[in-house]
């Protein structure tokens, strides 16, 4: 009877020896994927943050209906297109504190367009765009794999949003 249950124990050495990596590998993927989208998450809510401050500055674009354009106003300067990025970077004007995300970038454009509003009727107006960037970095750091014993490397998100503007 004893030996039977020191083969019983071998056997459950062996499941044990062979499940382990298998969960190991589960429950980082999960912890990666949290992360992940987390981090896609907060790069998303920046941008849209950037995005709808310029949207929403006054005098910052001119539409001629005229030639169907979109120009740049007296609102859009070198300080209200930092201020914007520092929203999306910092998560505040004055760019204080550390970055949202590491390795993050932001970059904003205009362009005319017509635009459907109620009942159907057309405008023309301005759109604000906003194209941002980040890397994802895995918490075991930027070197190697995200997930031990993959061959799955980090990866660069990217989020582009566009806002009408309004001034205001």
């Amino acid at each position: 009877m004893n030996s039977g249950s020191q083969r019983s124990r071998g056997a459950v050495a062996v499941e044990f020896t062979i499940i382990v990596p298998l969960l190991v590998l589960l429950v980082f993927g999960i912890t990666e994927l949290g992360r992940a989208l987390y981090q896609l998450n907060t790069l998303t809510k920046a941008t849209t943050s950037g995005a709808r401050f310029l949207a929403r500055t006054d005098q910052a674009l001119v539409l001629d209906k005229a030639n169907h354009t979109c120009s740049d106003g007296s609102a859009w300067t070198a300080n209200n297109l930092l201020r914007a990025e520092n929203l999306v970077l910092y998560g505040n004007e004055d760019g204080n504190g550390d970055m949202l995300l590491p390795a993050m970038s932001v970059s904003f454009d205009y362009r005319h367009e017509t635009l459907t509003g109620e009942n159907s009727v057309e405008t023309e107006g301005c759109v604000i765009i906003a194209e941002s960037e980040a890397v994802f970095t895995s918490v075991f750091g930027d070197e190697g794999p995200i997930i031990p014993f993959t061959d799955i490397d980090s990866f660069t998100m990217q989020q582009k949003v566009e806002e009408r503007y309004i001034g205001e």
